[in-house]
């Protein structure tokens, strides 16, 4: 049972096996009422954010940042 969850941002890597399952499981909050937005990080690959001062971990950060303090956010 997926309603009820938390609001939700998942960021999948651009070149990562499981971005489909990110994207499929993004699909399911949506479809059960729950605000989510999915989005991808070109040039990434899985496991980016383990390396923090790559420019691909560095954008997805920011965007991680801008999300949370979004004022328009549900």
């Amino acid at each position: 049972e997926l309603g009820g969850q938390p609001i939700c941002l998942i960021l999948n890597a651009e070149a990562d096996y499981l971005r489909a399952s990110g994207e499929a499981y993004g699909g399911a909050l949506n479809a059960a009422g729950v605000p989510t937005e999915v989005l991808f990080e070109p040039g990434s690959a899985h496991g980016h954010l383990n390396e923090p001062f790559t420019p691909e971990a560095a954008r997805s950060i920011d965007r991680i940042v801008a999300w949370i303090a979004d004022p328009h956010r549900p």
